[in-house]
């Protein structure tokens, strides 16, 4: 196995990766190696491929990656107990984040509950100035609706000040 290059650091997982993680690590590395998209030498992008796929291939099968990983060395003791460091640092960093999180100072929280209720008073005007600027929008309407209708009063007005004068004249 010295000759070929290995399939974990090709795809840039972990030996304990998860299928999930290996699929997301491939479709990655594929579309950025693709030879219709790679932007650099054809050749190095078509080579880059092949190995992609040869290391998906084997990585993505559960057989033939059990296989590969005895070619390496990797038992299920090793892998199993780079799965339980990989949980243990996550639940290091979780519970200090934990930890962090719950040591706010009573200013910090005090900040925190005048934040609040600024975005609380922002958010009032806001529905204020809406609710403002939907009543102008309801006045510009009805001023619109007066102005038709005092124009249609003045022709009204016209039209029987024409019929008296039509009347006025034939008689």
């Amino acid at each position: 196995m010295t000759n070929e290059k290995n399939y974990y650091e090709i795809l840039e997982v972990t030996t304990n990766a998860s299928q999930q993680e290996i699929n997301t690590a491939y479709y990655k590395k594929i579309k950025i190696y693709h030879p219709d998209t790679y932007v650099g030498d054809k050749q190095y992008a078509e080579d880059m491929t092949a190995l992609l796929n040869l290391a998906y291939g084997t990585l993505g099968d559960d057989a033939k990656r059990n296989e590969y990983d005895k070619k390496l060395g990797l038992d299920k003791k090793e892998k199993q107990t780079n799965q339980n460091n990989k949980k243990q640092k996550a639940n290091e960093t979780n519970s200090q984040h934990k930890k962090h999180t719950f040591k706010k100072d009573k200013k910090t929280q005090n900040k925190d509950k005048t934040t609040k209720t600024e975005q609380k008073t922002e958010k009032t005007d806001k529905k204020a100035e809406r609710n403002k600027k939907e009543q102008k929008v309801l006045t510009d309407e009805q001023k619109r609706n007066l102005r038709e209708r005092r124009i249609f009063d003045i022709v009204i007005v016209l039209l029987l000040i024409v019929i008296v004068m039509l009347l006025l004249t034939n008689n």
